[in-house]
């Protein structure tokens, strides 16, 4: 519906629809694979990928500066598939048109514009979708009108609004590919990953912890068990919280939760569960800010009886980057 418009559904032929819908692959394609890529939770949660990240008061009045040059409706600052800033217009949009915009601006190659239906304020007028690649992996975007021209965007505005933030720029994309900003500091020793979801502003962050530099067990040169891939830390985590949510819905509503129910703002259960070589445990955490679900996996040799505390240490560690 996003890329192809209701009118077009509903007026063209089975043949020029089914090439319509061919234009939309690439961003299927990316949906599903998000399963395999390390740090995307959002089509697996349906909510927004978000980086961890401070807000950053240069690269928010770069945002506001580029979208107002446009004249644009809203705009999002992008790094590697996770909205690091965003402008007041971008938290007005549907939870699901922000999810989709977000994937979109990944399937291209460089800087690219689209046309594109917003499920709230546009089904039938399309907007232009306009994603230019400041450096690699960054990419800030526009959802605005037919003018200003993607060349115009691409030279004049992006070299007036941007010119004094590429130094901010690199260290933000630095966070990645772990998203674990190095001024988080030490982290607790065993934390393998972090899930947290913000649930009324309906976004997730997931941080591969292991692997990052500062965290607790790297710093001390300390190795636990296997070497853990990062694909399989964010389905653990995924899987333990939905499964979580999904339990503790059935348990309110008395009955079974369809596979399709959109479950992130729904109840939830803390609680804990152990394998072989790991320990999750989920928590509801509220702050001034928002209420919070935060999931994490431990190494299998915490302490069960810590676990709570831990994620208590790692959420608070985290909390000003939400």
């Amino acid at each position: 519906m996003m890329l192809i418009g209701r009118a077009a559904i509903t007026s063209s032929s089975d043949t020029i629809l089914e090439k319509l819908v061919q234009g939309c692959n690439p961003l299927i394609d990316l949906m599903l694979n998000s399963y395999r890529s390390s740090l995307s939770v959002g089509p697996v949660l349906g909510v927004v990928d978000k980086a961890l990240a401070a807000p950053d008061s240069l690269l928010q009045g770069c945002l506001d500066s580029f979208v107002y040059g446009a004249t644009a409706t809203c705009g999002a600052l992008i790094v590697e598939g996770c909205v690091l800033e965003a402008t007041t217009g971008w938290h007005e949009l549907g939870s699901d048109d922000r999810q989709l915009l977000t994937l979109l601006a990944k399937t291209g190659q460089g800087s690219f514009e689209t046309t594109v239906y917003l499920a709230r304020s546009s089904r039938s007028a399309g907007s232009r979708w306009v994603c230019v690649d400041l450096m690699d992996g960054v990419t800030a975007c526009l959802l605005c009108g037919a003018v200003p021209s993607l060349n115009d965007i691409q030279t004049s505005l992006v070299e007036r609004t941007w010119v004094n933030a590429q130094e901010t720029l690199t260290a933000a994309k630095a966070n990645f590919p772990h998203n674990v900003p190095a001024a988080l500091g030490s982290l607790p020793n065993g934390l393998v990953g972090m899930l947290i979801v913000n649930t009324r502003a309906q976004w997730a962050t997931f941080s591969d912890v292991a692997r990052a530099p500062n965290s607790a067990d790297n710093q001390a040169g300390v190795e636990r068990g296997p070497a853990r891939n990062p694909d399989e830390t964010k389905m653990a985590l995924c899987t333990w919280y939905k499964s979580n949510v999904t339990s503790a819905m059935a348990e309110d509503l008395g009955r079974v939760v369809e596979p399709d129910t959109h479950l992130v703002g729904c109840s939830l259960r803390e609680g804990y569960c152990c394998g072989a070589i790991n320990k999750c445990y989920i928590a509801r955490m509220k702050t001034a800010r928002g209420n919070y679900h935060v999931a994490t996996l431990f190494d299998a040799s915490i302490p069960t009886f810590s676990l709570r505390g831990m994620t208590t240490q790692a959420f608070e560690g985290a909390e000003p980057f939400l």
